[in-house]
């Protein structure tokens, strides 16, 4: 009761796990088992855009997220599907207030079952190689969109537009944290049809018609209310703005 009493306190952030028989082996195995598929799971979801899916792992697991209102809050989660909504230009999309970030990662292939030697055959010495050395090798020889869109994304310079649940948007690009290595990184942005200022209603957007390759209507797009002082646009858009203002 008193651990229950806390939990109430920290406003639900918090569980209480106890041992449901005796203590014994078994049952701990247990406790730490439920702990683990609790707060440490994976979350493991397909990437899709168009006829073209990949399974995917996002780590850490993104939790749901509440946003409030003025008189009431809505409380959103990402599904299990991250659907391509489009491709956007890096230097448009800034840095845009973001709810969390995740690494993108292709499910790993299960190995095959080995079979077992049966009594005719006769014993053979091999040598095998371990569990991760084949999962890594097989991993490789299987196609996969994540890989391909990461390649794209990174040679392009571009970032993916995706949507993770009605009403809550992402973005995905190639981060590198050297000159060497670089992974697939998904922004979750604030839940909402309009999480970048800049860009308007993220409904709206749509590609450009051939006859006019560079419309009028560009980044980053005008409010419709008319302000006090003369900035246009987001002032944070850019660093030298930022800077100036």
């Amino acid at each position: 009761p008193i651990l229950t009493q806390v939990v109430k306190l920290a406003r639900g952030e918090g569980s209480v796990i106890q041992v449901d028989s005796t203590l014994t082996p078994d049952s701990l195995y247990n406790l730490f088992q439920q702990l683990a598929e609790k707060n440490y799971a994976s979350f493991c979801g397909m990437l899709k855009c168009g006829n073209l899916s990949s399974k995917v792992i996002l780590s850490p697991a993104p939790m749901p997220y509440t946003k409030i209102m003025d008189f009431d809050c809505q409380t959103y989660s990402v599904g299990s599907e991250v659907g391509l909504c489009g491709f956007i230009e890096m230097q448009h999309v800034g840095s845009p207030a973001a709810v969390s970030r995740h690494l993108v990662l292709p499910f790993p292939p299960t190995p095959a079952p080995t079979q077992a030697p049966t009594k005719t055959s006769p014993p053979t010495i091999k040598v095998e190689d371990s569990d991760e050395e084949e999962v890594s090798q097989d991993g490789g020889k299987t196609p996969s969109f994540c890989v391909l869109l990461h390649g794209a994304l990174k040679v392009e310079n571009m970032v993916a537009l995706c949507q993770v649940a009605p009403e809550w948007y992402g973005l995905l690009y190639s981060w590198a944290d050297s000159k060497k290595k670089s992974n697939l990184m998904l922004t979750l942005l604030e839940p909402g049809n309009t999480p970048v200022a800049w860009m308007g209603d993220i409904t709206q957007l749509g590609i450009p018609e051939p006859d006019k390759p560079n419309p009028e209507e560009n980044f980053p797009v005008r409010p419709t209310d008319k302000r006090s002082y003369s900035q246009s646009i987001v002032v944070w858009i850019r660093q030298a703005g930022l800077q100036s203002d």
